[in-house]
């Protein structure tokens, strides 16, 4: 029985997720290129599921104070399943409309999943405490089913674009997103263990703030992430809109390449868990940050002249990369945390990773625009540059900061 709940948290991850990326990412870039939205107010928007990771914080505490942990759970579950493929419906909408109903429901998207993300892994980490391979083996799951979607959503808007049907392109994704989602509410009801229903803690709201701040060795971990994810706004997320907006490379194109990343993804994550467990998670960790690296050196290089060699290249190395580098630090957010904190401990994780997400987005969205005013040919690597910069640091961090087991 144990092990049928943990398919269940295997298969809504692999179902749930594989809608969110594939509606967070190349999609909403077309949508904002549809609404002829500026590439500033374009970047702005796709860095938005970032922006609003500060609202993990008060996810995390709202987590330890309600009574009921299963409803908490559900309701934010399924707020942001339903508004993701809502989001593809403003299409239907006209212009002058349909860019601010995209924006209500991006951001109530983004809200529902960022208060329920906490509890969510606090859950699954409670759920598969006895289980060392279960990462592995929730990734296995998912990258197959994203890597199908996302090359199907790629073949889908590509027929309707050419055929000069974009819209209708849109809402037919919505109805298949919809299905999908439908799909993940039956494991999230009915098919995973409830969480572990503990009596409301009654710490303060700014207690459960510094409680993590003053734990010497969680800093450390907060700082790893606090600096990678305000240098991703440099890279990951203009690069979404930088591909398709500058580049032109072709939304099919796009989509190509990352299935062919991550077809090579799903064929390292055993080779990364089998490296971690010779070598430890730190290194695999380091290796993979390294990878990320390069891929984000790439970016500065590419151009239309080599795009067809650096785009593959940087495609693969990012997708190899990620094999190991979202488990890794995931892993030392973990060992650093106990039980009954550890809510707390990742909302507040995620709230400072948030600030600084949301601080390198616009901060990049300024320089974007800076550089568009002032050159007539915008040297857009120096963007790249800043990333890679910040990459560098958090491979620092990480080499100094101990990877060792406190629960």
């Amino acid at each position: 029985m144990e092990q049928k709940r943990l398919h269940g948290f295997i298969w809504d991850y692999a179902l749930s997720m594989t809608v969110y990326f594939a509606g967070t990412s190349t999609v909403i870039v077309k949508l904002t290129e549809y609404f002829d939205m500026p590439l500033a107010l374009s970047n702005l928007a796709v860095g938005m599921p970032g922006t609003l990771m500060f609202l993990e914080l008060l996810g995390g505490y709202a987590y330890r104070r309600t009574t009921s942990r299963r409803r908490y759970l559900q309701g934010f579950g399924i707020g942001w399943r339903i508004c993701l493929p809502l989001m593809l419906f403003t299409a239907l909408l006209p212009k002058s409309v349909g860019p601010w109903i995209l924006f209500v429901l991006y951001a109530a998207m983004c809200t529902c999943y960022r208060m329920s993300m906490p509890a969510y892994n606090a859950w699954t980490v409670w759920a598969a405490r006895d289980d060392e391979s279960f990462y592995s083996k929730r990734d296995m799951a998912f990258m197959p089913l994203y890597t199908v979607a996302l090359f199907a959503s790629g073949i889908l808007i590509e027929h309707f674009e050419s055929g000069g049907t974009l819209r209708r392109g849109f809402w037919v994704m919505g109805l298949a997103e919809l299905t999908v989602v439908a799909c993940s509410l039956v494991f999230l009801l009915l098919r995973m263990a409830p969480p572990q229903e503990v009596p409301p803690q009654k710490a303060g709201f700014w207690q459960s703030v510094l409680q993590p701040l003053r734990d010497v060795a969680y800093r450390k971990v907060l700082w790893m992430n606090i600096v990678w994810n305000f240098s991703s706004a440099f890279v990951g997320t203009f690069s979404s809109v930088y591909q398709i907006r500058v580049l032109g490379i072709s939304y099919f194109a796009v989509v190509l390449w990352a299935t062919i990343g991550n077809i090579a993804r799903c064929c390292f994550i055993p080779v990364f868990a089998r490296f971690a467990a010779w070598f430890g998670w730190k290194m695999a960790t380091l290796f993979s940050l390294g990878m990320l690296t390069t891929a984000y050196l790439l970016w500065a290089t590419i151009s239309p002249a080599n795009m067809g060699i650096v785009f593959p290249l940087i495609n693969l190395f990012s997708s190899i990369a990620w094999a190991a580098y979202g488990i890794g630090m995931f892993k030392y957010q973990i060992q650093y945390t106990q039980e009954e904190t550890r809510s707390s401990y990742f909302s507040v994780s995620s709230a400072l990773s948030g600030i600084a997400a949301a601080a390198g987005t616009f901060l990049c969205s300024g320089l974007v625009s800076l550089l568009e005013r002032s050159f007539a040919m915008p040297p857009y690597r120096v963007v790249f540059l800043v990333g890679v910069m910040g990459a560098l640091a958090t491979l620092w961090l990480i080499w100094k900061t101990p990877h060792q087991e406190r629960v």
